[in-house]
């Protein structure tokens, strides 16, 4: 901190430190390295993958799809491989039944919506889209009590609508979020928040709303595709793989990839033009003979046309040489493997599953290649289950726990819905070493039967009660494919010690003869099981011992500490160590002389079977076929059972030194008496009454809670049918879910009056006008075609798939305009765009002019009848007499003005239909500035001395100023002019004509009632505007315009009107006084379609008399 004070030299210490340089050779800016990474840029994530490059990279992906085999192929496999046969629901809960009936009712509904083949189309889209959509909508037509079901849309149609229509409207902070239906743009509507390509996020970051085009930009729809609804991200399921934080959409998968597949194309077409040119005979002709020698004479590039298999005779003095087709240097099929395998590595695919081929593949480099293949497999399925179906399920099951009687009512009330998904199993390479491994690891307790089957994509309770009716069917039909051998013996509990005062009781022991060596009738086994005494493995002699091979705490009575073989029998002796009321309850009984056996476990691991006949020696006994001889086999756990096998073993128990006495606790059973049935009186009645309308209240107002005032129709129905709380809540959810009315192409049949009015839309001409054209049934249906291009628009009129323009632009165009309607629709939007830009331009010359029309463009004579037509008095013999008629005469012609346009190529490639309503309107503008040019380039040229003293109808001079006096002189000059035998031409002025400067105090003149000029020389004014309301003030910009010669923006116009006395006449061809379109084939140097449009006038001044001018200056 500073402070202020005494200036003191300070010293400014720096600590002692090393400058750390550390040195990568990738971020030096040398000329290689610019060449490498000229387009890296620093862009954000949604930078980089913006609306206009996924676009791009969407086309050019799905085109390698639709025709590169490989591409397709990966694709198609990528998916096959994830999903397969789709995946398979398992329940966790608790409740059994209730788990198995919803895996069962939810397959049958995954079947109904084909599940299976929409996660395989997106997973295709993600690899080729980069991104999947999916809105779980309703669908009331599902042959399946849960009308839930997945939309699959496009991602062209989840975009900004103002990205597509324009820049961002200006938003208003109390609106809110749009609703999902028919939304339109208004920006009235919109509320400021995050927004990214179609998606709205929340001030945590969290997808918010998406926004989604009613209609594929790309489709052949007559709908309007700029009509969106809004999806809840509740009801939104995308699917993308983010590559960098941040980012928002998805990319293809295969980008890094498609520079390659246009590669191999490439080198493929190369490989085989070169083998077609060496198998086709290609030659050249030669000679060694200097020019103008010996040889015959040939033009140079000529073609001499050489039959196959044929001698063919050259002319004179010329050589045949062939033209050599070089291979490539790289091997065909090298080259190739190389590319596929380069491309198949950004999917973490192996060559031989993308190329399909594992020829010259080894076992070894498969087995490694396939486990990282699976493993990405593997990490899929989970992104697929957490993303797609762990959401799918529990739209599914909210809505099936609100169905009456379909689910079990306890689970309204589960909050938590355990679950697992299998995926079918990958098979191994070498099944048995996979199984011996599988035992290995069940057997280590090194995994479970669960994971086990679920590496298979099986279910493992499922496949347990498969194989459990399996055995069951083979016990039937004497089929045996077990190994496990469950003996039983008998059961002896021998008396503990007697102990002293002092001393702690001891352990009960047990001792039991397991098995004496004989034959015994097994679960699982048809013939009787002997066990080799020699080939048992007894293991540790430490040995559980449970109660009916429940392997829990409360059911362990002991443990074994020897398990010896003594002269053929099985013998155990141990312990009873449990405590457990179960524990007690197995003693007192064998105290009481029940006879407990003992079932032992064993695996047979190596059994022989003996014919029928037979006869063979076993633990020094012989026996006879048919039986099964356990040559090898483990001793297993050891569990009491109140029921053995072998007849010929017993268990006892001995009575204990200690007398053990138990205490019974008698509990008296209350007997209750009969109650009397109540008389119903009028106070339970009431009751009742009261009761009934509290629940009727409470149910009303559990309705009105669920549908919040936002689905009054439910409410209404829900009260008034007595729909109980899940049936109101059901409703509700499924109005909640979008009724989406999304389509990929869809016909409207529509006149050639609407696509007109589609063209004038795109061209921005105001709505006013279009009204003028045409109905309101007919502006509707072109509101719905609003934005399209110009090659969906032919197509549209066209009703027909045109080719594609960029690659053969001389059949598109061939195509659309074969038809009638496309031609002559196109000339009417033209002919209404050139009138509007003929509108458009300064047109007041018509105010001063008359209209006449010619009937071709010969010179044309316009005569004035002039004389005496005045009454004279009848004299008494009653005769009228004749007037005197005399003429005058004008001349007058017309000629046409006119330019081409056309329908451009580019105006084609870049679909904009705006571009081309704007090349007629401008054109009409031009026809118009064309008169308009030629009636004021005329009036200030002063043609042949128009305005002149000695034509009386022109003053010069300070004076002539527009102003009150000025107009009042002008008045008298106007009406000064006299018929050709002098008497007065009897004709008043109706306009007064002025330029933009005298526009205002024009008006003045003409609107204000009062003057308020300065007096000279003491010399008094009227107050009074003797000029008001006299004139229309006519202005235009033209009469002070620098480019016509005579411009003035001072002086000013008298004029009568036209159609009494014209001073200027404008003449039209037929009267038309508005420009015409016509087509026109389009000549060689023009690609697309041509248009002409015209107009026929002249313009020519008339009589003098009808109009005055007035200079305005010295």
């Amino acid at each position: 901190m500073w402070f202020f004070g005494k200036n003191k030299e300070r010293k400014v210490i720096r600590p002692a430190g090393r400058i750390l340089r550390a040195r990568f050779d990738a971020a030096q800016t040398t000329a290689d390295n610019q060449r490498h990474w000229l387009n890296a840029d620093s862009l954000s994530a949604d930078g980089a993958a913006s609306s206009d490059v996924r676009k791009t990279l969407r086309n050019r992906s799905r085109y390698e799809v639709a025709n590169n085999s490989y591409a397709k192929g990966i694709v198609t496999t990528l998916a096959n491989d994830v999903v397969g046969t789709g995946p398979r629901l398992q329940m966790l809960t608790d409740d059994d039944n209730g788990n198995g009936l919803i895996e069962t009712e939810f397959m049958n509904w995954a079947s109904q919506i084909r599940l299976a083949q929409k996660l395989r189309t997106m997973r295709m889209t993600r690899a080729s889209d980069g991104e999947a959509f999916g809105i779980l909508s309703i669908n009331r037509n599902l042959n399946s009590p849960v009308k839930l079901d997945l939309r699959l849309i496009e991602a062209d149609q989840v975009t900004t609508p103002w990205s597509v229509f324009g820049p961002r409207p200006v938003l208003s902070p109390q609106s809110s979020a749009l609703s999902s239906s028919n939304s339109c743009l208004k920006s009235e509507d919109w509320k400021l928040k995050s927004i990214v390509d179609g998606i709205e996020f929340d001030e945590f970051g969290n997808p918010a709303n998406y926004f989604v085009l009613k209609n594929h930009p790309g489709s052949m729809s007559n709908a309007a595709y700029y009509e969106y609804s809004t999806i809840d991200a509740d009801s939104m399921v995308h699917w993308f793989r983010a590559d960098r934080p941040g980012q928002s959409r998805g990319i293809p998968e295969i980008t890094p990839a498609l520079p390659l597949f246009a590669q191999l194309r490439r080198y493929t077409l190369a490989v085989i033009a070169a083998a077609e040119t060496a198998a086709d005979f290609a030659a050249v002709l030669y000679t060694d003979s200097p020019a103008n020698g010996e040889a015959a004479n040939l033009e140079p590039m000529d073609v001499v046309p050489l039959e196959k298999r044929m001698a063919t005779t050259l002319p004179d003095g010329w050589k045949l040489g062939q033209i050599e087709a070089h291979q490539p240097t790289t091997t065909y099929g090298e080259f190739k493997n190389q590319i596929l395998n380069e491309i198949a590595r950004c999917l973490n695919m192996p060559f031989n599953i993308a190329a399909c081929n594992s020829s010259g593949y080894n076992y070894a480099s498969g087995r490694l290649d396939h486990q990282t293949y699976y493993k990405s497999i593997r990490v899929d399925q989970a992104d697929m289950a957490l993303v797609i179906l762990d959401r799918i399920l529990q739209a599914w099951l909210d809505e099936a726990i609100l169905i009456s009687d379909y689910l079990p009512l306890n689970w309204r009330t589960i909050r938590r819905y355990p679950h697992q998904w299998f995926w079918d199993g990958t098979e191994h390479v070498d099944p048995a070493k996979e199984a011996k491994a599988q035992e290995m690891r069940l057997t280590n307790h090194t995994t479970t039967l669960a994971d086990e089957y679920a590496k298979q994509g099986k279910d493992w309770e499922v496949e347990l009660r498969q194989r459990a009716r399996e055995k069951q069917l083979m016990d039937e039909l004497g089929i045996s494919t077990e190994n496990k051998l469950n003996l039983t013996a008998n059961f002896s509990i021998e008396a503990a010690q007697a102990i002293g005062e002092n001393e702690k009781p001891k352990n009960r022991r047990f001792s039991m003869t397991a098995y004496t060596g004989g034959p015994m009738a097994l679960d699982g086994w048809k013939y009787p099981v002997v066990i080799d005494l020699q080939g048992l493995s007894t293991g540790s002699s430490s040995r559980p011992i449970f109660i009916s091979h429940n392997q829990d705490i409360d059911d362990l009575l002991g443990q074994t500490d020897h398990v010896d073989i003594v002269e053929n029998n099985l013998i155990a002796v141990g312990e009873i160590l449990g405590d457990s009321p179960r524990v007690l309850r197995v003693i007192t009984l064998a105290d009481k002389g029940f006879n407990w056996q003992a079932s032992i476990g064993a695996r047979a691991d190596q059994v022989d079977f003996i014919k029928a006949g037979q006869n063979i020696s076993v633990n020094g006994k012989d026996f006879t076929g048919p039986l099964n001889i356990a040559r090898k086999a483990t001793l297993g756990e050891i569990s009491f059972v109140t029921l053995g096998a072998d007849n010929n073993t017993s268990a006892t128990i001995a009575a204990n030194f200690q007398e053990q006495t138990m205490e019974n606790e008698n509990k008296e059973n209350q007997a209750t008496t009969k109650k009397e049935e109540a008389t119903i009186t009028a106070e339970s009645t009431m009751a009742d009454i009261r009761a009934a309308a509290a629940a009727e209240t409470s149910r009303i107002a559990a309705i009105k809670k669920i549908c919040l005032g936002k689905y009054d129709d439910i409410e209404a129905k829900a009260i008034s049918e007595g729909w109980d709380q899940p049936k109101c809540e059901l409703e509700v959810l499924r109005a909640s879910r979008p009724t989406v009315n999304i389509v990929s192409s869809q016909k409207i049949t529509a006149t050639p009056k609407v696509f007109e009015a589609v063209a004038l839309m795109a061209s921005g001409i105001a709505g006013s006008r279009l009204e003028k054209y045409y109905d309101d049934q007919t502006l509707e249906a072109a509101e719905k075609l609003r934005g399209i291009g110009i090659q969906e628009y032919c197509e549209q009129i066209c009703a027909m798939q045109l080719p594609r323009f960029r690659r053969d632009a001389s059949a598109w165009l061939a195509a659309a305009f074969s038809t009638a309607s496309l031609p002559g629709i196109l000339s009417n939007v033209a002919n209404k765009m050139l009138l509007e830009g003929y509108n458009y331009i300064e047109d007041s010359w018509r105010k001063i002019c008359k209209i006449a029309s010619v009937n071709d463009f010969k010179e044309h004579s316009r005569y004035r009848m002039t004389g005496s037509f005045k009454f004279e008095q009848v004299g008494p013999d009653g005769e009228l007499k004749h007037g005197k008629i005399d003429e005058q005469k004008y001349g007058q012609k017309a000629d046409t003005h006119g330019i081409m346009f056309a329908l451009t190529r580019q105006m084609i490639i870049n679909d904009d239909l705006a571009a081309f309503t704007d090349v007629p309107r401008q054109i009409g503008m031009g026809a118009a500035e064309a008169i308009a040019d030629a009636v004021w380039g005329l009036l200030l040229s002063n043609p042949s001395s128009f305005f002149s003293t000695a034509h009386k109808n022109y003053k010069d001079g300070a004076d002539t100023a527009l102003g009150v006096d000025s107009l009042t002189d002008a008045e008298v000059v106007f009406g000064e002019q006299t018929k050709p035998n002098g008497k007065p031409l009897g004709v008043q002025p109706s306009l007064i004509l002025v330029p933009t400067a005298l526009r205002v105090p024009a008006d003045l003149l003409m609107k204000s009632p009062t003057l308020n000029e300065t007096t000279t020389a003491n010399k008094g004014k009227p107050a009074s505007n003797p000029h008001i309301g006299k004139y229309e003030v006519v202005s235009s910009s033209y009469l002070s315009n620098s480019s016509f010669a005579g411009y003035s923006s001072k002086a000013w116009y008298l004029f009568a009107d036209p159609n009494r006395l014209p001073a200027l006449e404008v003449a039209f061809l037929n009267g038309i006084d508005q420009p015409t379109v016509e087509k026109t084939d389009a000549d060689f140097n023009t690609l697309g379609i041509q248009f002409r449009g015209f107009i026929d006038f002249g313009v020519r001044e008339q009589d003098y008399r009808g109009a005055v001018k007035f200079k305005g200056e010295a």
